[in-house]
C-alpha cells in the first residue's frame, strides 16, 4: 500500500510540473499569432495607442498609412522585418491581420466627414463658458426641466438615401427604388423639453404661400410654414417662438429657457425683444458644437433619420410607379416622429451634454482631442502625472528586457504573424536593421501639429462666436447696434447705386 501511495504522489508531482510548464509556455507566447513577431508587445502597445489617439483627434490612419508606418517603426527600431518590407518600403498585408488580431481594440470603421471648424470649436474653453452661462441661467431662475426647452432644425429631402435591404451576395449593383435624382427640401424644426416630452414640431415648405393641406397626417398640433427656398429665415423664427409661448404660456412671471444654436435666424434684433417681452430667455450653444452640445442633434434626430428612411421605402413598396413630393412629407414624419422623439431619447439627448441633470465634467479629455493638435504634442494637454518625457518617445527599458525572452524566442524563424491560413511571405527572409533605439511611433510619424491662428477657429470679417445669452441688455444691445449698422451700409449702397 506504501509502494503504491508513493507511487501516487510521484504522478501528482509530475502532472503540476507539467501544468507549470504548460502555463509557464503560455505566458511566453500568448496568442497563436504572436509568432515570429516583428515588434515586442510593448511597441505593438504603443503603436496601437497611436493608432487611437490619431483616431480621436480625427487624423485616423488608413490601413495603407499603417503599413507604411510599421515599417518606418520597424527601421526606426531596429527591429528585424521581411526584406519585402525593404522592397516595397511597407508592411504586408498578412502582418496588418495578425496585428489587428492581436490588438481587438481595433477596428477599421468608416468615419464621418467633420469639418475643421467643428473639429476645433469643440474645446474646453468654449464648452465650459456655455456651461457656466447655463449655470448663471439655473442660478438666477431656478428653472425645472419642463420649462427647459431645446430646438432645432434639420433638412427633410424627398429624396432620402435608402436602407439596407436584402440582396444576393454576388449582385452588383444592388439598386432600390427612390422619386428623384434631386430632392426637394423641407425643414423640420424639433421642440424637446428635459423632462422627455416634446411639443408639436414645425414644417417649412419650398413655397411661397401656405396651405392648409401641407400637413395633412402631421403630428397634432403642428405648425406650416412656408418659404420659397424652404428654410428657416429670421422672420418665420418669431412665428415659432410665437408657437412655443402659446403651448407654454411663458411670460415673465413664469418664463422658460430655450437653448439653441446662433444661426442667424436665431438672432434677429426682433426675435430677441419678443423673447424677452414674454418670458423667453434665450442661451446660444458655442458655434460648431452642436454635435455635441445640441441635445436634438445628440440623441433624438439620428433615430429620427433612420426611422424616416424605413418610412419612404415603405411608401415607396406600397406605392408602386408614384412620386413622393412635399405634400407626403409630414404623413410620412409622423411615424417617424412617434418612434424617435421618445422619452428615453429625449432624457439621453439632456443628459450626455451635461444640460440635465447639470454635469460639467461629462466631457473628458477623449472628447477634447482634435484641439489638441495645435499644442506641441499630444499628452500636452493631458494630464502631467500619467504621461512623462519617457513615457512618450520611449519604450521604458526595464519593460522592454521583461520582453526579451519573448523576443528571441520569436525571432528564431522567419514565419510572419500571421493567420495561419493565410502565410504569404512564410519564405521571406529577414532584414535586420542597423539602429538599435527603441522608439514611439511618434517619433517616426509625430501627431499633426499646427500654429493657433484666429483663421483656423472663425470666418475672416466675423466677430468671434461664442455662448451668449442673447435675452440680456447688454447683448440685446449689442445685436441693435450691430443691426443697425448692417442697415446704415445697406442704405448707403442703395443710394450710391440710385446715384450711378
Amino acid at each position: 500500500m506504501a509502494q503504491i501511495s508513493l507511487s501516487s504522489a510521484h504522478t501528482t508531482t509530475a502532472a503540476l510540473l507539467a501544468h507549470t510548464a504548460i502555463a509557464t509556455l503560455s505566458n511566453i507566447y500568448g496568442s497563436k499569432y504572436t509568432v515570429a513577431q516583428v515588434f515586442s508587445t510593448e511597441q505593438e502597445k504603443a503603436l496601437t495607442q497611436y493608432l487611437l489617439n490619431c483616431s480621436k483627434m480625427h487624423y485616423g490612419l488608413t490601413l495603407k498609412q499603417l503599413l507604411t508606418l510599421a515599417y518606418e517603426y520597424a527601421e526606426t527600431s531596429g527591429c528585424n522585418y521581411p526584406k519585402s518590407w525593404k522592397e516595397n518600403k511597407s508592411a504586408g498585408k498578412d502582418w496588418a491581420a495578425g496585428f489587428r488580431k492581436r490588438n481587438p481594440e481595433l477596428s477599421l470603421r468608416k468615419p464621418e466627414n467633420t469639418s475643421a471648424a467643428r473639429s476645433f470649436a469643440f474645446n474646453k474653453a468654449a464648452v465650459a463658458q456655455f456651461h457656466d452661462n447655463y449655470e448663471r441661467i439655473m442660478g438666477q431662475y431656478n428653472f425645472t426641466p419642463d420649462r427647459i426647452i431645446n430646438l432645432d432644425e434639420t433638412g427633410i429631402s424627398t429624396v432620402l438615401s435608402t436602407p439596407k435591404v436584402i440582396a444576393g451576395r454576388k449582385q452588383r449593383p444592388v439598386g432600390q427604388i427612390v422619386s428623384a435624382e434631386r430632392g426637394k427640401l423641407v425643414t423640420f424644426c424639433g421642440i424637446i423639453s428635459a423632462t422627455g416630452s416634446s411639443l408639436p414640431p414645425v414644417y417649412v415648405f419650398p413655397r411661397v404661400h401656405y396651405k392648409d393641406h401641407f400637413l395633412n397626417g402631421a403630428p397634432d398640433g403642428s405648425l406650416g410654414l412656408a418659404n420659397r427656398s424652404g428654410w428657416m429665415t429670421s422672420e418665420l423664427f418669431i412665428r415659432v417662438l410665437k408657437h412655443i409661448q402659446r403651448l407654454t404660456s411663458s411670460n415673465k412671471e413664469n418664463p422658460i429657457l430655450i437653448i439653441c444654436d446662433n444661426h442667424e435666424s436665431h438672432i434677429l434684433t426682433e426675435a430677441v425683444n419678443y423673447s424677452h417681452d414674454n418670458g423667453i430667455v434665450y442661451l446660444s450653444l458655442p458655434p460648431h458644437t452642436s454635435h455635441k452640445l445640441q441635445q436634438l442633434d445628440v440623441n433624438v434626430f439620428g433615430p429620427f433619420k433612420s426611422k424616416f428612411k424605413i418610412a419612404f421605402n415603405n411608401w415607396h413598396i406600397q406605392n408602386v410607379g408614384k412620386t413622393l413630393t412635399i405634400y407626403n412629407i409630414a404623413k410620412l414624419s409622423k411615424l417617424a416622429y412617434l418612434e424617435s422623439f421618445t422619452p428615453k431619447n429625449i432624457i439621453g439627448g439632456f443628459s450626455k451634454p451635461g444640460i440635465w441633470p447639470i454635469n460639467k465634467l461629462v466631457f473628458g479629455d477623449d472628447d477634447f482631442a482634435p484641439i489638441d493638435i495645435f499644442s506641441t504634442g499630444y499628452y500636452n494637454l493631458t494630464d502631467k502625472n500619467t504621461h512623462n518625457t519617457q513615457d512618450l518617445h520611449f519604450v521604458d527599458s526595464e519593460t522592454s528586457q521583461k520582453n526579451e525572452v519573448v523576443d528571441r524566442e520569436q525571432n528564431k524563424t522567419p514565419t510572419l504573424d500571421a493567420d495561419p491560413v493565410s502565410l504569404s511571405d512564410a519564405d521571406d527572409s529577414l532584414y535586420v536593421s542597423t539602429s538599435k533605439a527603441i522608439f514611439t511611433p511618434e517619433v517616426v510619424r509625430p501627431y499633426p501639429k499646427k500654429a493657433i491662428t484666429d483663421s483656423v477657429l472663425e470666418r475672416k470679417g466675423r466677430e468671434k462666436g461664442r455662448s451668449r445669452i442673447y435675452t440680456e441688455t447688454p447683448e440685446k444691445n449689442r445685436l441693435e447696434s450691430l443691426s443697425n449698422k448692417k442697415n446704415r451700409k445697406k442704405n448707403k449702397k442703395q443710394n450710391t447705386m440710385q446715384k450711378n
